[in-house]
């Protein structure tokens, strides 16, 4: 059972003390409900700086070691105000290992610039020995704890831990370490570039820092200085860089010195991630085979930088030509780079043709486009390339008939003949109904013509003829097979 004066430790007046005071020896200092209950209502009440310091001495001289063993107690203190804390120090028995229990834990938040001025020399002892407690107390204390952590910031074990949690700036690390090379090297594979544009102007000229730096992130490259940049190992660094943009190589391509214009080494690794460079290249590279080939396969436009003797290259210009028309590249601007000769062989044209058809349009000689097989090796993909083919063959019932048969509408590019013969015209109207535009008006008129059309689509009864459409007899039979073909009559 407790003494009765454990009573008055529940009272919320501050001059309890001075009652009790002479007794406090007789309480049961274990009851800790009451004597944490009493010391905070006790100091929640008090506003004097005097009754803070009265509070401490009654405790000091009366509760003796056993208070400060006690957490709840001094977590108590240190909830409070920082000159109870001060004035609770100053009385520990051991002050070294009472500063270092609080400095090791979330206590360090709470010591205060007094207490940090009046223990700077054990402070830095305990922070080498726990060296995480920055992390907590110099953010707060920059301005007095700068001196006390010199030392450590001339530390690298201790600068990689607090850069990493950001408890200290890179300005902060010791002037020996920021002007230290492998120190900053190790900063750079620590954390990539993220300090980087704090280092020295000096390091900007650094082999070893700028290498390290491209390898991590190619736009390194234009902090370094114009020595590096110039450097050949440096530019085959950055041109390996997997994360490097062509449009980033282009622009080193254009400011290294000309006389890497012609190294295979430099070029052949730009030109492989920008074909574009290419343009730059010396006449030495530019008459590389398996450069220009590879160049052309990723960018046809290349070939009009090539050499004169690899545009008669049948394999290059085919390539070129071929993939063309799958990368938007205007046909016409690589057209007139081939070589003449090229594009007047019958067998470069054919092999042309294979690959894209298109390209028939583009024939400059008549010859060829006059050359069945060559016509037709076009049209059989595309039946409006026979626009593009020479009269003789559009007035050729072979050639007609195997493009109305692909597109029925190439009829219109029909010689006046054919348009005429009903088996053509009957062949494109299967195909599509509106090739009944393109029909002789002989055809127009025809029944049989005009209802294959009509299977289409009963909207092409406008392009019979106006003959035809004035035939009662004829009208009825179409009415009767397509009662609504009357909405498109005029």
């Amino acid at each position: 059972m407790c003494h009765p004066l454990s009573i008055l430790l529940i009272s919320e007046d501050v001059w309890i003390y001075n009652i009790i005071t002479p007794h406090l020896s007789l309480l049961d200092i274990h009851h800790l409900q009451f004597t944490n209950k009493w010391f905070y209502q006790l100091v929640s009440k008090t506003n004097k700086y005097s009754e803070y310091k009265s509070i401490i001495s009654l405790l000091r001289s009366q509760l003796n070691i056993n208070f400060y063993k006690n957490t709840s107690i001094y977590e108590s203190f240190l909830c409070f105000n920082e000159e109870i804390f001060e004035l609770y120090i100053e009385t520990c028995p051991d002050k070294y290992k009472y500063l270092k229990h609080v400095l090791s834990g979330r206590y360090a938040l709470y010591i205060g610039s007094s207490i940090i001025h009046k223990f700077s020399d054990k402070l830095e002892q305990l922070i080498e020995e726990y060296p995480k407690a920055l992390s907590l107390v110099f953010p707060i204390y920059r301005t007095q704890l700068s001196k006390v952590f010199k030392k450590l910031f001339n530390q690298e074990q201790y600068v990689f831990e607090y850069l990493f949690n950001d408890t200290i700036k890179f300005s902060d690390i010791s002037e020996e370490l920021r002007n230290s090379q492998p120190f900053l090297l190790k900063i750079i594979k620590l954390f990539n570039l993220k300090f980087l544009n704090q280092f020295d102007n000096k390091f900007y000229d650094d082999y070893e820092i700028i290498s390290e730096a491209i390898k991590r992130e190619p736009y390194t490259y234009y902090l370094a200085s114009k020595r590096l940049k110039d450097d050949k190992n440096i530019l085959l660094g950055l041109f390996s860089n997997k994360q490097i943009s062509s449009t980033m190589i282009r622009k080193a391509v254009t400011e290294m010195p000309k006389e890497y214009y012609s190294d295979m080494d430099i070029m052949s690794l730009a030109i492989r991630k920008d074909p574009g460079s290419l343009k730059y290249a010396s006449c030495y590279i530019q008459d590389n085979r398996d450069i220009i080939l590879s160049s052309v396969k990723k960018q046809p436009i290349c070939f009009t930088y090539a050499s004169n003797r690899l545009k008669e290259d049948r394999e290059i210009a085919l390539e070129a030509l071929s993939n063309a028309s799958n990368t938007g590249v205007q046909l016409q601007g690589l057209l007139a780079a081939v070589s003449a000769n090229l594009l007047f062989e019958r067998e470069f044209i054919m092999d042309l043709l294979d690959k894209d058809p298109s390209f028939f349009k583009y024939i400059p000689s008549y010859e060829l486009i006059d050359d069945r097989e060559v016509v037709l090796k076009a049209i059989r993909k595309n039946g409006y390339l026979l626009y593009y083919a020479s009269s003789e063959m559009k007035n050729n019932k072979e050639i007609v008939s195997t493009a109305v048969d692909v597109d029925g509408e190439a009829l219109m590019y029909a010689s006046s003949e054919l348009k005429d013969d009903k088996e053509i015209v009957l062949k494109a109207v299967r195909n599509n109904g509106k090739a009944l535009l393109e029909a002789s008006e002989r055809l127009k008129q025809d029944e049989e013509v005009i209802l294959e059309a009509l299977k289409s689509n009963v909207s092409y009864i406008s392009f019979a003829s106006k003959r035809f459409k004035q035939d009662q007899h004829l009208m009825n039979h179409i009415f009767t097979l397509y009662p609504e073909a009357k909405n498109f009559l005029e």
